[in-house]
Formats: structure tokens, sequence, C-alpha cells
């Protein structure tokens, strides 16, 4: 049986330029459908179609409370996602994830998905044309 070949890890700077490769295409697709990457993280957050408190907001997406009453606050005011009060805990609400909210992150899932391919084709052909 032939030795499988060996595959350097990943190191940090691999996954910075992979992170800053995949950015611009995210944004892109976050400007056609009219969401940031901050909105289209909490939305996918809740497409699962669990509620999160502002608390599970911030852990989910690595943010503090005054960004997530930002963030909520305009999607709120897009009707993309809704706020209910949580019934275990009067203090504190929930909020889940529309309608809208679904069709906006679907467009959003759409155009990431063809932006990506784009910029994969558009680098894969740049390296066989460099190969050759």
């Amino acid at each position: 049986m032939a030795a499988m070949p060996r595959i350097r890890p990943l190191t940090p700077e691999d996954a910075l330029f992979v992170g800053f490769a995949l950015l611009g295409p995210l944004q892109a697709a976050g400007r056609a459908v009219g969401i940031t990457l901050s909105q289209a993280a909490l939305l996918f957050a809740l497409s699962t179609g669990a509620e999160m408190t502002g608390r599970e907001v911030g852990r989910a997406l690595g943010i503090t409370s005054g960004p997530v009453t930002s963030l909520t606050a305009r999607l709120l005011a897009r009707r993309l996602i809704r706020r209910r009060p949580d019934p275990s805990d009067l203090r504190s609400v929930l909020f889940g994830i529309t309608g809208r909210g679904q069709a906006v992150l679907a467009a959003y899932r759409q155009a990431a998905e063809d932006r990506l391919c784009e910029r994969l084709d558009r680098e894969l052909l740049l390296d066989d044309v460099l190969s050759i």
C-alpha cells in the first residue's frame, strides 16, 4: 500500500490568507442583499430556529453587549429578526429569525456561493495559466 503524501498543517499565516481571500466575496454578497457580515452571522446563528438571548448572541458572535444592541436594533427595524420576552427571565428577551430574515439569508447564501465560486474559478484559472 502506497504511503499517503504528508500534508503540512495549516499555519496561522495560511489561515489569515484564506480569511482575507474569502472576505471580499462575502462582503460583496452582503452588499448585494443589503446586510453586513455581522448581520449575516446573526441570521446564520438564528437560522436553526432556536431563539437566543442577547448574551447568547454576544457569545456566538464574539461581541459585547453594546454591539449586540445596535446589531439587533438594525435587524429588528428591518423585520429580519423578532424579539419577545424570555419567559424564564423577565429581564431578558429572546431573538428569533423571521420569514423575511430567512429569505434575506437565503439570498445572501446564494450571492455568497456565486461570488466564492467566481473567485475560486478565477484563482484556479490564474494558477492554470501561470503553470503553462
